[in-house]
């Protein structure tokens, strides 16, 4: 009798804490671009995939990969054979943050209701980093 619940246990708190960590954010209700509603097939997958663990995981590896490969270009000599072939990572890169940014304004919206995807600070940036 030490005081500790018997049905305390490792699993049951590694269970609670998974399911709090899976806040997932709501779809608005309203349109996307005028177009989307929030029934419509393309917008709920967009919004699945943009909720995805692995969506946001294989984003966060697309930033610091790049990032890696922009300290890698050599400043002093612009034509570089190295600088030509990260140019062409670069590309890759932002078609990949391109997707991303098209998947969450589909699922969110842009700008004009709660929720949207401006109405986000980390989205702002990711639009100020990706300009």
């Amino acid at each position: 009798s030490s005081g500790i619940n018997a049905e305390y246990t490792y699993k049951t708190e590694r269970s609670a804490s998974i399911a709090s960590t899976t806040n997932k954010k709501p779809m608005p209700k309203e349109y996307s671009l005028f177009i989307f509603s929030h029934t419509n097939r393309m917008r709920v997958y967009c919004h699945w995939l943009c909720n995805h663990a692995y969506f946001g995981n294989v984003v966060l590896l697309c930033i610091m990969v790049s990032s890696a490969m922009l300290a890698a270009e050599d400043p002093l000599n612009s034509n570089s054979e190295r600088n030509k072939i990260l140019n062409y990572f670069d590309y890759f890169f932002t078609t990949i943050f391109t997707i991303e940014c098209l998947f969450k304004i589909v699922a969110y919206g842009f700008i004009l209701h709660t929720g949207s995807f401006c109405r986000s600070g980390f989205n702002l940036l990711d639009l100020l980093v990706w300009l």
